[in-house]
């Protein structure tokens, strides 16, 4: 459409994830901790007790995968320096383990990422993650879901962002689920307005529409995803507000963790390739494909203004 893009992708850090149970029972009745991810312990149900040294080889992926980006963009494999600049690949994660991120935090910035959001399992306004993400120089993003209320996220803003000539500071990345936008994220927009507040806005249409299947896989449909960010848009134009951007889980793999209306059509096509030991993700082409089909309606919805 014509417009510049900033590339920051979910990458180099991700190694901790949210549970809303930390522990979980085994068929045997058994008791153990969930799985928090490799930096806290191992997806095998016998490996379960969380290892602090676990953190150092978190480290040492996260930077070789910084590494191998800085490779591949750098000018010496073919990219020249007028367009190093525009082929720029930003890193960040949700700061979900603090004693990792607090290491990595040097003079009032995050190391470890350009940008790190807080979830929806972190966004407390009085809870330990606000309080650290509080004082970052860094872009901080928030996830915002459907039962967030105008007066939450007003109030959030408050403490992220006391300062409401930070334009930019902060990035709401809402993650309503498809059917749920007009009537949440409405009121929450125009609140923030009201507010003075001036955060980048941008939709996560991924983790709203996360379903389970009847054999239990927890899969995505590709065609809710495009529905909510369509729903999104034209929220954020009802009320003269800008979508600044899209916030995708997916993968440069050919993985069969999300459904779509081309390749994978029920949970059996779903196993033949299902890789992820945490939430669906989008494969290489399924992303291509959203991005392009959302691309278009935000096109036709400009030639119809």
């Amino acid at each position: 459409l014509g417009k510049p893009v900033i590339a920051l992708g979910r990458i180099a850090g991700q190694y901790a994830k949210p549970r809303s149970n930390p522990f979980e029972t085994l068929a045997s009745g058994e008791v153990i901790h969930a799985f928090r991810g490799h930096n806290v312990n191992s997806e095998d149900p016998t490996d379960r007790r969380p290892d602090p040294n676990r953190l150092l080889l978190g480290y040492f992926y996260a930077a070789a995968s910084q590494n191998t980006i800085r490779h591949i963009l750098a000018p010496s494999v073919g990219v020249t320096s007028k367009s190093s600049s525009a082929a720029t690949l930003y890193s960040s994660h949700e700061a979900l383990h603090l004693p990792y991120e607090a290491s990595l935090t040097r003079d009032h910035y995050n190391l470890s990422a350009t940008t790190i959001w807080l979830g929806e399992r972190t966004r407390q306004r009085d809870g330990a993650h606000v309080e650290y993400a509080r004082g970052l120089r860094n872009p901080v993003g928030v996830k915002i879901g459907p039962t967030a209320t105008p007066a939450e996220v007003v109030a959030l803003l408050n403490v992220l962002a006391p300062d409401q000539m930070q334009h930019g500071k902060i990035t709401i990345i809402t993650r309503m689920g498809h059917g749920k936008v007009v009537t949440v994220l409405a009121p929450i927009i125009r609140a923030v307005q009201l507010s003075g507040h001036v955060p980048i806005w941008m939709c996560d249409p991924c983790h709203g529409n996360t379903i389970v299947t009847q054999s239990g896989i927890k899969t995505r449909r590709a065609r809710d995803m495009l529905l909510e960010l369509q729903e999104t848009y034209l929220a954020h134009r009802s009320l003269g507000s800008h979508l600044g951007g899209i916030h995708l889980e997916q993968t440069g793999e050919d993985v069969t963790e999300c459904l779509d209306n081309d390749h994978l059509g029920d949970e059996d096509d779903l196993k033949s390739c299902y890789k992820s030991l945490c939430d669906p993700r989008l494969s290489r082409d399924q992303a291509l494909t959203l991005v392009t089909d959302f691309a278009k309606f935000v096109e036709k919805q400009g030639t119809l203004a």
